[in-house]
């Protein structure tokens, strides 16, 4: 009885630890841009730009802070959990303020159900990569003054930057999870080889031709033409 009571004791935290590692790989993140009025993908649109690469998500607005446009990136996979916890390291150099770039965090649908998570809550730590900085949020203090989330369910998460500058980041942190945007991978096609005409070459000996030995008829011709040529010489004589 013992032994099997260990045996599913075993089973259960095996379970719990898979359970664990999917809502770890399920949580994505997806860049966005936002232009007058219209929501993008990745990419370059108007003055918002929203770019992944190995250094990190760039984040940038190239129009005044009062313009219409923003760019982000949105976690997926984050409906439902509570949240413990918020982090991100930022490039050395990037625009890092009250309101760019922030956490955008729901709970629900209602005004009072969105808080903002910006510098105004960030605290600096060790441990970034060389040429970046560490940040931890404090949950309590919700820049929309909301109350933080507390235990609410979550319904999203977006990173919004929407003030004139740019910024880099990496290694977001939601909860215990650790999230870095893809790089795309463009395919390259194998350009298909270009057949080339053959081209004969010509045996050159001094007055042209192809090379080939006479035809049997013209060697004939010749013959008779030389025959013809002694006999009337024969003649004549």
């Amino acid at each position: 009885m013992r032994r099997l009571f260990v045996l599913l004791a075993t089973a259960a935290l095996g379970f719990a630890g898979l359970v664990a590692a999917q809502a770890a790989t399920s949580m994505t993140v997806t860049p966005w841009t936002y232009y007058r009025g219209q929501t993008f993908g990745e990419g370059v649109h108007g003055t918002a730009v929203s770019q992944c690469s190995a250094a990190g998500l760039h984040l940038a607005k190239t129009e005044a802070t009062s313009g219409d446009s923003s760019a982000g990136a949105t976690i997926g996979g984050v409906s439902g959990h509570t949240l413990s916890g918020l982090g991100l390291d930022v490039l050395t150099g990037s625009h890092f303020s009250g309101g760019a770039p922030r956490f955008n965090v729901r709970t629900g649908t209602g005004d009072n159900d969105i808080h903002f998570y910006g510098a105004a809550a960030a605290t600096a730590v060790s441990g970034a990569p060389a040429g970046y900085q560490r940040y931890t949020f404090d949950l309590t203090k919700d820049g929309a003054g909301n109350g933080g989330t507390g235990d609410k369910e979550l319904t999203s998460i977006n990173i919004v930057f929407d003030e004139q500058g740019g910024a880099t980041i990496k290694n977001i942190v939601v909860n215990d999870n650790t999230l870095n945007c893809t790089v795309a991978v463009v395919a390259t096609a194998t350009p298909t080889p270009t057949p080339t005409a053959s081209t004969r070459t010509l045996a050159r000996t001094g007055g042209g031709g192809d090379g080939s030995s006479p035809s049997p008829l013209v060697l004939l011709l010749a013959g008779l033409v030389l025959l013809g040529g002694g006999a009337l010489a024969f003649r004549r004589r």
